[in-house]
């Protein structure tokens, strides 16, 4: 099961690659692995998907932010229009061509002309991204703040990650696939923005004297005498 979820890792950090060069690298590395450990499902990869050019549709940098992520792009629309169109249901012909004639072309051709990317809706992150931003501090960090425009660094690994707030942005990895990241989460948090791209969670603290202050101290003072006891 180990060894399962660390080919799955290193298939996601393949898939993730920003370059040609830089996954030709990676691949490198990683077949010796696969060739110790798993010798015949590296086989079954050099000889499926890295073989001629037909990988390089499969790659998340051959691709918009959150578009196509699979290898099979008509997946990934057929997803989006269910999701956003038709919203899981059957409907009649001409019922469809109505959604498609009224909603489909006009939501294309706007994106064309702003050059957005096609079928574009809000993104809703993932609980764990949010986690993953919560950790992100200034003794783990370096960050700079340019208006709506951050520089984050890592100072163990020396990453750099530059997240623009006003175009919901960001160049790391998982931003490039999933079309948000904790950079780009903590970026909007520490700004106290929103974002018209990503669907984020605003959470506000209480301040005053009102009645849901005093409440949530109540409960905080009961709370107390357990937690020395425990």
């Amino acid at each position: 099961m180990k060894e399962q979820k660390e080919v799955l890792h290193e298939l996601d950090e393949l898939h993730c690659t920003t370059s040609l060069e830089e996954y030709n690298n990676l691949y490198r590395h990683t077949f010796r692995k696969w060739s110790e450990k798993c010798s015949d499902f590296a086989y079954y990869f050099e000889q499926q998907w890295n073989s001629g050019t037909s990988f390089n549709q499969w790659k998340v940098y051959c691709c918009p932010p959150d578009i196509a992520t699979t290898n099979n792009a008509l997946e990934s629309f057929n997803a989006m229009f269910k999701r956003s169109y038709t919203n899981h249901t059957r409907h009649t012909l001409p019922a469809l061509y109505d959604i498609i004639h009224d909603r489909l072309l006009v939501d294309l051709s706007r994106d064309m002309i702003s050059a957005r990317k096609v079928f574009h809706m809000k993104r809703i992150p993932e609980r764990i991204a949010y986690v993953n931003a919560n950790a992100i501090n200034r003794d783990s960090y370096l960050i700079e703040s340019y208006r709506l425009a951050m520089r984050l660094v890592n100072k163990e690994s020396h990453a750099t990650y530059h997240v623009d707030a006003n175009r919901s942005t960001c160049t790391c990895k998982y931003f490039h696939k999933k079309g948000y990241c904790k950079h780009l989460l903590f970026v909007f948090s520490e700004l106290n923005r929103d974002s018209d791209i990503i669907a984020l969670r605003r959470t506000f603290k209480y301040k005053g004297n009102t009645k849901r202050t005093k409440k949530m101290r109540g409960r905080t003072k009961d709370a107390l005498p357990a937690l020395q006891k425990n």
